[in-house]
């Protein structure tokens, strides 16, 4: 349990450390084509970031609701970090759209672990069959 909870806080940091080296690149355009591209990128990076936090959590055996707070409350901290930080690379302006969209990612993140936990522990066992 220790080596996977060691395994999800490593992935986290590397995913963290990532995401703000691509956000420090001057305009990116990728896929202008699509709409919203640049909320969609914010809400997928995040939500991994929200979904490998929690999973980190949740191997520390906190109740599920610790895990979503403790999630939204660092992945805000970051989104918002990361939005400021934006104010001083070329090209970049932080936007208060992109923070939403990053908390919403990283709600959804949360979710998704918490709802895989519950389903899993809904399971039935051998033994209750």
């Amino acid at each position: 349990m220790k080596n996977k909870r060691k395994i999800y806080l490593s992935v986290f940091i590397i995913w963290v450390i990532a995401t703000f080296v691509l956000t420090s690149i001057p305009r990116m355009r990728l896929f202008t084509g699509i709409s919203h591209f640049d909320k969609i990128s914010h809400f997928l990076m995040y939500g991994v970031s929200g979904l490998l936090f929690s999973c980190y959590l949740r191997e520390g055996n906190l109740p599920r609701e610790m895990i979503f707070i403790y999630t939204v409350m660092l992945i805000t901290l970051i989104g918002g970090v990361d939005e400021i930080h934006q104010r001083w690379v070329p090209f970049r302006v932080p936007s208060f759209y992109d923070l939403v969209a990053d908390v919403s990612g990283g709600i959804f993140g949360s979710v998704l672990v918490i709802l895989a936990d519950r389903l899993r522990f809904l399971r039935p066992t051998a033994k209750n069959e």
